[in-house]
């Protein structure tokens, strides 16, 4: 008598693969998916230091290059602030801005004349929620500024004055959100990433 498989030990066999295929398979998709919320959180990081490393050293404000008529306003050069701006209402995108672009003395809030670049995010990652600390009222904008010689963060809530005692919060979520992570700017300038562990406030 020949030795060999039933059919109900084949269709078993092929049941198992096909679960341990598809649980390989889902477990390689969130692998993939944290790593790219967790390279948005940086990116992110790194885009508010670009704001801040041109805020403190010497890029001149465009209007001072484009111009041999600097205005006295800037410092003779180099009196403009840069900073991100974060919008709600567009939650896949943030911008970097120059405050003072136009000529104005900085204010730390930022106008649509000001803007330098705008970052879009991209694969269904999004912008969750904007938190400061102490703030328990709904955010819809945020502007993070920094403006020589200090590195202390100037925080702008909804197009308010800005506070530069504020720590700001910006959460990032994934696709189906599921995962977040959460880039905070603290009121002395430093800026980190870390898995978002609490709610806003």
């Amino acid at each position: 008598m020949k030795a060999g498989f039933t059919l109900i030990e084949l269709l078993v066999s092929i049941a198992i693969f096909i679960i341990i295929t598809s649980v390989a398979v889902w477990n390689n998709s969130q692998f993939n998916s944290t790593i790219l919320l967790t390279d948005l959180g940086y990116e992110i990081a790194l885009s508010v230091r670009q704001a801040q490393v041109y805020g403190i050293t010497v890029k001149a404000p465009a209007s001072c290059i484009s111009s041999s008529n600097c205005p006295a306003s800037l410092s003779g050069g180099f009196g403009s602030g840069y900073g991100i701006d974060f919008d709600m209402n567009s939650s896949t995108s943030y911008i970097l801005f120059e405050d003072g672009k136009t000529g104005a003395a900085p204010d730390h809030i930022y106008q649509p004349s000001e803007q330098l670049e705008n970052f879009a995010i991209g694969r269904g990652y999004s912008i969750a929620r904007i938190c400061v600390p102490g703030i328990s009222s709904h955010i819809s904008t945020l502007a993070v500024s920094f403006i020589r010689p200090e590195p202390e963060a100037f925080v702008s809530i909804n197009g308010a004055t800005a506070s530069s005692n504020q720590e700001a919060d910006i959460f990032v979520t994934d696709p189906q959100s599921i995962a977040q992570r959460e880039i905070v700017i603290e009121p002395t300038g430093q800026i980190s990433v870390k898995l978002a562990m609490a709610p806003c406030n």
